[in-house]
């Protein structure tokens, strides 16, 4: 985008987006809708592997609504097989860390505001085993209309 924006600036609803769960072995990913701007507050995520021995590598990423990768990290911790775990983005970890100790964090910028047809969503390396499981997809994002 080449125009900037401050989340204190805009104005919407805060609301938590329920992604459908994407087939085994498949990642996830959700579009900001047209005519919206979205900041991401927080996503969480759970990965259940299969018995299958490699590693998986969760990366979170960003795409303009054209396919172009704007943002890309990898989580901090890969994972074995015959593990559940929770996953959390977000650009402030500290209360997330009281609801799940255990989970993962996957850091982004404070106060990232997309474009409509936006993507966001998970790009695993590793990669997924055809039985791995992603799922208990919640976003917490602030929507706010494009004028």
């Amino acid at each position: 985008m080449s125009e900037q924006y401050s989340s204190q600036l805009l104005r919407g609803s805060v609301f938590i987006a329920n992604v459908a769960n994407p087939a085994a072995g498949a990642d996830w990913a959700d579009a900001t809708p047209n005519n919206m701007y979205t900041e991401i507050q927080s996503i969480h995520f759970q990965l259940v592997t299969s018995a299958a021995v490699v590693t998986r590598n969760v990366i979170f990423l960003i795409a303009d609504a054209g396919g172009n990768q704007i943002y890309r990290v990898n989580a901090p911790q890969t994972i074995t097989a015959g593990q559940t775990r929770r996953y959390i983005v977000s650009a402030n970890h500290a209360p997330n860390t009281i609801l799940y100790p255990t989970a993962i964090q996957i850091p982004i910028p404070p106060g990232l505001i997309l474009g409509h047809g936006f993507f966001y969503g998970t790009n695993c390396d590793g990669p997924l085993d055809a039985a791995d499981q992603l799922s208990d997809i919640r976003a917490c994002v602030l929507r706010c209309a494009f004028h």
